[in-house]
Formats: structure tokens, sequence, C-alpha cells
């Protein structure tokens, strides 16, 4: 009786760590060929921020200055950015190649990327960014960038139409 009951058990223990497996693997609906393509930003906009508390995004420009940006990923995880954006202190017309990836996080679905400069190697190049995705379906997606403000977190949102 006690090896039938360590049998079923054991058998338990080894089908409820599978699941948890796949169920790692296979959770997410969004994959690298679901976000791969060109898209532009339709609009850009704070969540749980004060206006004026977030000054650049990216170290690159004013949050503002990324609505109609477009943002070119290819499925190979090599793409770039380009601000369109003639307001006050874009720079418009500025290209920015980057290196991109999407991944699980603890927080669910990430979308990351870093700057390249010159001949720089993604692998060798330390810093960079993740965004929370929080909407995607075929031709729109949704990352928010968590920003610290106040000892509180809050977002800048960007939305995202597939060209």
């Amino acid at each position: 009786m006690k090896k039938t009951i360590l049998k079923t058990v054991a058998v338990l223990m080894i089908a409820a760590l599978f699941s948890a497996c796949s169920s790692m693997k296979g959770g997410s609906t969004i994959s690298r060929g679901k976000i791969s393509g060109n898209w532009g930003i339709t609009k850009v906009s704070l969540e749980g921020l004060l206006d004026g508390s977030v000054q650049s995004v990216f170290n690159t420009a004013p949050y503002t200055c990324f609505e109609n940006s477009i943002w070119k990923l290819t499925n190979s995880g090599n793409g770039s950015f380009t601000i369109n954006n003639p307001g006050s202190g874009c720079p418009v017309g500025t290209t920015q190649n980057i290196y991109w990836s999407f991944l699980n996080g603890t927080s669910g679905p990430e979308f990351q990327f870093k700057k390249l400069y010159d001949k720089d190697k993604p692998k060798n190049v330390e810093e960079g960014y993740r965004l929370l995705v929080t909407a995607q379906t075929g031709n729109t997606m949704t990352l928010k960038s968590p920003v610290n403000y106040g000892g509180k977190t809050g977002y800048v949102v960007y939305n995202f139409a597939k060209q």
C-alpha cells in the first residue's frame, strides 16, 4: 500500500513539473513574428505621471517626439526607429539602429532593445530598454515603459499601428 501511494505521488509530481514547464514556454500568444514589420507610433501618453516628469526617453528626445516615429523591426532582431515629429526640440529625421528581442518577463511579455552605433555588436552593448507589452493584435500594439517618479511607478505609453 505504501509503495502504491509513493508511486502515485511521484507520478503526480512529475506531471505537475511537466505542466509547469509547458505553461512557461507556451503561455504567451505574442511571438517575434507578430511584432516584426514596420510600425508607426500613433500616440504617446503618460500614465500615473505628471506632465513634465519625463524629460527624455531612450536617452534620445522628449517622449512627445516619438509620436509619428517609424519603427522597422525585422525578424532577425535588427531594426531602427526614425523620429518624424516636427515638434519643438524634436530631432526630425534622426534614425537610430537597434537590436530588439522579445521575452516573457516576470510582469508578462516584454519588448526589449539596445541602441547600436557604428559597428556595435548587440552582444557587446550592455545598456538597453525594456517595455511591457500590454496589448498586441495583428495591426496594433501598446508598449509601456515603467518610470519611477516620487517613489511610485508610472508609465510612458506608446500606441503603435502596423504600417
